[in-house]
């Protein structure tokens, strides 16, 4: 969100200055982005092996998408029936965002669903709850908190873990 990281001024190649803001405001989730990039690259000249493919599609392709935390906040209706236009505003960005995030996600199960291995794309996101769902708290305090769910989550997905490692490891192998 730009209000929480400062404007980056760089230049280009040739000297033209831009400013620049988070790229969320674009890709909260840059998945799709990435995977439009992919599609662009012949892996077959670049790594100078027949065996990779030229510009691959989702059938090729072993995708993962990790997030920096899922925040739920409920909006109860007795709560906030009389917010005027101010009270909506951080809420309708954070709802704005998630909701990106979640169209990408949706968008890559159904592409890789059709796929003769649709557990090729992997989305790890943990649940951020509480105080710890701050994006700019970054006390000590709150660090040990994200770390403990970042563990907590692994040791949840630790099958979906290993299995992304076996498919990279048989990646690898394979050419």
């Amino acid at each position: 969100i730009p209000s929480y990281f400062e404007t980056a001024r760089v230049e280009s190649e040739s000297g033209t200055p831009f400013s620049l803001i988070s790229g969320s405001i674009f890709a909260a989730n840059p998945a799709m982005v990435a995977y439009a990039e992919v599609r662009k690259i012949d892996f077959a000249d670049l790594m100078e092996n027949d065996n990779k493919p030229a510009y691959p599609t989702a059938n090729d392709i072993v995708m993962v998408s990790l997030g920096s935390g899922n925040v739920k906040t409920p909006y109860y209706y007795d709560d906030v029936k009389d917010w005027g236009d101010m009270r909506w505003l951080k809420p309708i960005i954070d709802m704005t965002f998630s909701a990106n995030m979640e169209a990408v996600d949706y968008q890559l199960k159904q592409m890789f669903s059709t796929t003769p291995s649709p557990d090729n794309y992997f989305r790890f996101n943990p649940k951020i709850v509480g105080k710890t769902a701050e994006l700019d708290d970054a006390s000590d305090e709150n660090i040990r908190n994200l770390a403990a769910i970042s563990e907590q989550y692994i040791e949840l997905y630790k099958e979906d873990f290993k299995r992304l490692i076996d498919k990279l490891i048989m990646y690898n192998r394979e050419g």
